[in-house]
């Protein structure tokens, strides 16, 4: 597979390689990409966990929504790959 960058991405990749982050202009691209998997996969599970509060009967406060949202936040914030 061949890709195109704009100027701006192709001067920021070369960058990450020359300063040694990386080794390859290749693993810049997969770090790029494993990132945006990683924040899909949160949003994916924050989808079900809303889908399942949507079909939940009981009724919960304001209070409680953002008391569980943010600590679903903070363990999707804490789990590293």
């Amino acid at each position: 597979m061949s890709i195109s960058l704009d100027k701006r991405w192709q001067i920021f990749v070369k960058e990450q390689v020359e300063q040694g982050r990386y080794k390859t202009e290749a693993e810049v691209v997969e770090d790029g990409l494993r990132l945006i998997a990683e924040r899909e996969a949160k949003l994916a599970e924050l989808r079900q966990s809303l889908e399942e509060a949507l079909a939940d009967p009981r009724r919960y406060t304001l209070g409680e929504v953002k008391a569980h949202l943010r600590q679903t936040a903070q363990r999707l914030g804490s789990a590293k790959a």
